[in-house]
């Protein structure tokens, strides 16, 4: 007769198994840690279709004509939002839930997103977009006012920015804030206002791709590792502040990384660190500038 053995494992076999684990998890751990990098770094660059799609849609309806950044309609993303399929159901009307895994306005490499006053993972081009409110209207307006470009004002919109990866502004208490609707108008942003077609400008604009702030905290210090520095230091909040990319993306220390990025005519690519120029922000540039700034 057969007997069925109702003895356990070992302590040894126990020991064995539980080592044969251990070293499949150690080895599988990384591979499993880059795929989900992989899977949220295209989920972003997939947002920013969905974005760039929105764009467009919307510069149809309205003349060929970019979005303003922020003034009496409100942010970017509330102008776009109505083209966004799909949203994630809200109490805000305009943008969705914003916090919800799936939504566009979060790029899911984006850590920050839980904070109740950082919600969106993208700003825009402050060298194109609109800004302000319209003086004629709005008579008590002391923000300035700034026409949004037209596609046909643009002279290489396969080339030129719309959005991208954003680091968010931070208040003094070293909390992040969603206050960076657009990168750095010039006009409006430093304190010599030059114009957002001079050399000045696009100076700051070489000098600002060069500088990484990822894992810092823009405006949290006027003094240390988080101060922005004074080549691209802006002052118009109550503390000196700066508005960067966020180089997010297969990031293995300072000045490396990649970006996403939407450009006018609607395609998105992913850039490294140093590899976008000036001439990916501005609607024109002289070629003395190119020769100049745009290296």
């Amino acid at each position: 007769m057969n007997h069925i053995s109702n003895a356990g494992y070992t302590r040894k076999e126990l020991v064995i198994v539980l080592g044969m684990v251990t070293i499949v998890s150690a080895t599988l751990y990384p591979v499993f840690t880059r795929a989900t990098k992989h899977d949220y770094k295209m989920a972003c660059l997939s947002n920013l279709k969905q974005i760039s799609r929105a764009n467009s849609l919307y510069m149809q309806d309205w003349d060929e004509t970019l979005p303003f950044a922020w003034g009496a309609g409100g942010p970017w993303y509330y102008a776009l939002s109505p083209y966004v399929p799909d949203r994630q159901p809200s109490p805000d009307p305009y943008i969705g839930n914003v916090s919800h895994p799936n939504a566009v306005w979060h790029c899911p490499t984006d850590n920050l997103i839980g904070d109740s006053q950082h919600f969106i993972s993208y700003a825009t081009n402050g060298m194109i977009v609109g800004g302000g409110f319209d003086p004629s209207v709005y008579t008590w307006n002391i923000y300035g006012y700034y026409v949004a470009h037209t596609l046909a004002s643009i002279d290489f919109p396969q080339q030129v920015v719309f959005a991208g990866d954003m680091v968010p502004g931070y208040d003094t208490n070293g909390l992040p804030v969603n206050w960076t609707p657009d990168w750095v108008r010039p006009s409006q942003d430093l304190d010599t206002h030059p114009a957002d077609d001079s050399d000045p400008a696009v100076k700051y604009y070489h000098d600002w791709l060069k500088i990484d702030m990822t894992d810092l905290k823009p405006g949290y210090q006027q003094s240390g590792p988080d101060a922005c520095p004074p080549s691209i230091a802006i002052n118009w909040t109550t503390a000196v502040s700066c508005k960067m990319i966020s180089w997010r993306h297969s990031r293995t220390g300072v000045n490396t990384g990649y970006a996403n990025f939407s450009f006018v005519d609607g395609h998105v690519k992913q850039i490294a660190f140093s590899a976008i120029r000036p001439h990916n922000f501005f609607p024109h540039l002289t070629a003395s500038q190119i020769a100049a700034y745009d290296n």
